[in-house]
Formats: structure tokens, sequence, C-alpha cells
């Protein structure tokens, strides 16, 4: 008789697991509940998902069911990024803009803001706008610590 497999929750079902993150993070016909979200965007996540990757970051970065931790959001970010999920590359020029988890670069914060632009990513217009006046007013007083 051969013996029973142990069963491994969401086996191989990535999109099943980022529904059911969805379902908690978003409080879909249960009560939000964000520990369970992140328990199951992070299984999808270590499958590579991208859209989990950036859910799971995106918790770290806020602080949604974890302590806000910008050093534990950013690998996720950056793999979701990787993929060129939008949002993903979007976030990750808000985190060089602001330092969050890296030293801050404005420069590369330009970049990713361009490159979530080429996706597609609206917040990012707004964003590269907003960072576009904060050098202007910064280098109206001299060369600005980081770029």
């Amino acid at each position: 008789m051969p013996k029973p497999q142990p069963f491994v929750p969401l086996q191989g079902h990535i999109l099943a697991a980022s529904a059911i993150g969805d379902t908690y993070y978003w409080g879909k016909g249960v009560a939000i509940d964000y520990p369970r979200a992140m328990a199951a965007y992070k299984i999808a996540a270590e499958a590579g998902d991208g859209t989990s990757q950036y859910q799971v970051g995106r918790m770290y970065y806020l602080g949604r069911g974890v302590a806000v931790d910008y050093e534990q959001a950013r690998p996720w970010i950056e793999k979701a990024a990787a993929q060129d999920y939008p949002d993903a590359v979007g976030q990750l020029g808000t985190m060089y803009c602001d330092g969050q988890g890296m030293p801050p670069s404005w420069r590369r914060a330009r970049e990713l803001y361009e490159r979530a632009i080429e996706l597609g990513n609206s917040v990012a217009v707004a964003n590269m706008q907003i960072l576009t006046e904060i050098i202007a007013n910064v280098t109206t007083n001299g060369k600005p610590s980081h770029t």
C-alpha cells in the first residue's frame, strides 16, 4: 500500500494562493485578515508570482499584518519589479526617492519612474512630477546630497 503524502497547502496552485491572499487582504466575503493574506501571498510569491511578490513587499512597506519593515519589503518588491510588474517598479522608485530600505538616489528613482510610466503605471507620472519639483527646489540651494 502506498504511503500517504503529507498535505501541502495549495500545492502547485499559485493563482489560488494569490486569490486567497486577495480575499483576506481586501475582505472579499470575509473579514480582513492581514496575517492570513500574508501567508497566502507568500506561498504564491515564493513560487515566483510577481503580483504576490509585490503584495508581500507592500504589506511590509505599509505594515499590514506585520511591522513596517523596508528591509523586508525591498527584496520582494525588487523581485516583482524584475518581472516588470508596473506597481512594483513605481514603488521601488518611491523607495529610492525617499531612501526607504536603501540609500536614497533621485537618479535611480527617476529611472524607475520612467520605466513604470512606460509600463503604464499612472501613479508614477504624479511621482515623477513631485520628484522633479523636489529636485528643482533643492538644487536652487546647492547640489542635493543624493543624486
